[in-house]
């Protein structure tokens, strides 16, 4: 009787397999997404930052120019004051930007899944000496600032 119910079977294997397969396959494109988004949003971050640190130096230039003016009474102390929120606002939107793209580097380190700290990091460490190990670390995979 089992003779006749080995077709079945084989079938059933064969299916179970190719689920198998393509449970895999899934897993793989699910990883392989949230890599690259990971590294799309980091990329993405990295133009923002660099966008807000240009902003921020011509808002610091025409800050200058209107410290210049002002002191020489040909601008309103309204229009210095003015200069000097906007430039107060471009640093916030630089640090802000900063860290959105530190935060993006370390979603590519929990992606990848990359211990941040390395090997050797005991939690007794000194400040200085753990932002010394970090910074090693993070320029010996690539990071050349080191921050």
């Amino acid at each position: 009787m089992r003779v006749f119910s080995y077709p079945a079977i084989k079938k059933e294997n064969e299916a179970r397999a190719d689920l198998n397969r393509k449970q895999a396959l899934a897993m793989t494109m699910a990883v392989f997404t949230q890599v690259h988004s990971a590294r799309a949003r980091y990329a993405q971050q990295a133009l923002i930052l660099r966008d807000a640190a240009e902003y921020l130096s011509v808002q610091r230039k025409i800050l200058k120019q209107v410290q210049a003016s002002a002191s020489e009474d040909a601008t309103s102390e309204q229009s210095l004051i003015r200069e000097e929120m906007n430039t107060l606002v471009a640093s916030v939107k630089h640090d802000i930007a900063h860290a959105d793209l530190q935060n993006a580097f370390a979603n590519v380190y929990a992606t990848v899944g990359l211990d941040p700290y390395g090997p050797g990091v005991t939690g007794d460490e000194s400040v200085k000496a753990l932002t010394a190990h970090l910074r090693s670390v993070w320029i010996e995979r690539g990071d050349k600032s080191g921050s």
